[in-house]
């Protein structure tokens, strides 16, 4: 039995079994769908409560809570498990809702980070990562009444930009050979830096989670971003400027 795919860079999809999955009755028993898969470890019922039905009673909340997890369990009742057997997809009890461990669950936002957060990924790494963003992070995907959620999401969607923007730096380093370097008259220290990455050292190689918890924290710095986003640029103009040169010759 295949386990669950879900696709969140960019455009909503997921597939149960190989197959599409069907539409969910309520967007909130998607956005548990989706906050669980992305959120595996434990959580407690008053933390889902304040995330989806924030300034609700605790009655309405708790009631909310069970029948969105009731719809969940609708639709995505049992998923593979690593040996093959059919397990739950969530388990919850009266304190306690989780992604269960044992499902095999594909999200492409989590092989993304886990791409991302290696310290020095190769080329292959690299080239996946830039393929599986496909777009901003829940791109179609939005809860008007639920601020805390769309915070989460809005953490997520610049910690991922930041992401693939260090990835395709990385990458136009890596195309970049000395030859290359000297056809432009890059200097030592140049090409060195281009190598080692400008975002690396900005950032001074905090792992990719953990800078998407610190975004979490607090209100993102759109000018830290572009100032990132300029130097991560840099290599591009270079490789295509470089191009140019060789089309001339």
């Amino acid at each position: 039995m295949p386990g669950l795919s879900l696709a969140i860079l960019g455009p909503y999809s997921a597939a149960l079994a190989g197959r599409p999955l069907g539409r969910f009755r309520t967007r909130l028993a998607q956005a548990l769908l989706i906050y669980l898969a992305c959120e595996p470890e434990r959580h407690r019922r008053e933390h889902l409560m304040a995330l989806l039905w924030p300034g609700l009673p605790q009655v309405s909340a708790q009631q909310n809570l069970r029948q969105n997890l009731y719809l969940l369990r609708r639709s995505v009742a049992e998923v593979a498990a690593q040996d093959g057997r059919a397990v739950p997809f969530v388990l919850a009890d009266s304190d306690i809702v989780q992604l269960n461990p044992d499902a095999v669950v594909a999200v492409d936002a989590r092989r993304f980070a886990a791409l991302i957060d290696r310290i020095r990924p190769g080329l292959g790494e690299l080239e996946e990562a830039v393929a599986l963003y496909r777009g901003d992070f829940l791109s179609d995907f939005y809860l008007a009444d639920s601020n805390p959620f769309e915070e989460w999401a809005a953490a997520r969607r610049e910690a991922y930009r930041r992401g693939v923007l260090l990835a395709l730096e990385r990458l136009a380093a890596i195309h970049l050979t000395d030859e290359d370097f000297a056809l432009i008259g890059e200097t030592d220290d140049a090409r060195r830096d281009a190598r080692t990455g400008p975002v690396d050292q900005h950032l001074g190689l905090i792992p990719f989670h953990d800078r998407h918890a610190r975004v979490g924290r607090s209100k993102i710095d759109t000018n830290d971003f572009c100032h990132d986003e300029k130097l991560l640029r840099a290599p591009l103009r270079r490789g295509a400027n470089l191009l140019d040169q060789r089309a001339c010759q």
